[in-house]
């Protein structure tokens, strides 16, 4: 028999998590018979604590982008300085209350109630597309898929998919939008520990095609006490 779990994001005072977020960006290009690609790779650091908690079921989480490298086409280049530090507010589930500008580690939503295996749920976003006078909305489903082991955790497999949109741009241009992953949220604890996510965006011209396949890995690597983590920081 199937045994219900309830699946809440949790932040304790002085804990500070520590992940390592890798993300790879394939570009191809299909222009008549000529056929284009470029690649991309960056990997950056990503601290995360608490910065207040404003309720039982709602906090303003800090996060700390440092570390950054950049590859092209597996060549090492340079990059801005882009360590920043992030401030949003969100609710137990993942709600976003306030995004505060932050984009790739936006939290995945929870559902409110009790879930057994393959239970699913869902929510929404809004991204802007150039071209487009209003925000694209995207519908993404979740479905617990499995109980399992990921890296010392007791861990709901989360399986994620952004349904795919089909837009209509300006100049006869076409475009397609759509993901897919897995998230892996420690139950006892209440933090994300592994995500996978594969994006993909297809344009469609009317002299060929481009795509972009987006791959984005984050992974916990530490988890310690705010002192301790201020320590590994620095090595």
């Amino acid at each position: 028999m199937s045994v219900a779990i309830y699946l809440q994001y949790k932040f304790k005072e002085n804990e500070i998590d520590l992940y390592r977020v890798t993300i790879y960006s394939l570009e191809e290009a299909y222009l008549g018979s000529e056929y284009e690609k470029s690649e991309s790779k960056l990997e950056l650091s990503l601290q995360q604590r608490l910065k207040e908690k404003i309720s039982e079921d709602t906090f303003r989480v800090e996060v700390n982008i440092t570390g950054a490298k950049y590859w092209k086409d597996n060549i090492q280049a340079s990059l801005p300085i882009i360590e920043k530090v992030y401030l949003f507010k969100m609710t137990s589930s993942g709600e976003m209350i306030d995004s505060g500008g932050l984009g790739v580690t936006t939290p995945s939503i929870l559902p409110k109630e009790a879930i057994e295996l393959n239970s699913q749920w869902g929510g929404k976003d809004k991204i802007q597309i150039s071209g487009l006078s209003s925000p694209l909305s995207l519908t993404t489903s979740y479905t617990l898929e499995d109980i399992i082991n990921q890296n010392g955790f007791k861990c709901a497999k989360i399986k994620v998919e952004i349904q795919t949109v089909n837009i209509q741009l300006p100049d006869n241009i076409k475009q397609s939008i759509g993901a897919t992953g897995e998230n892996y949220f420690a139950i006892a604890e209440g933090k994300l520990i592994k995500s996978t996510v594969k994006t993909f965006t297809n344009t469609f011209l009317p002299e060929g095609e481009l795509k972009v396949t987006t791959f984005i890995n984050l992974e916990l690597e530490k988890n310690k006490e705010e002192e301790e983590a201020s320590y590994y920081l620095t090595k």
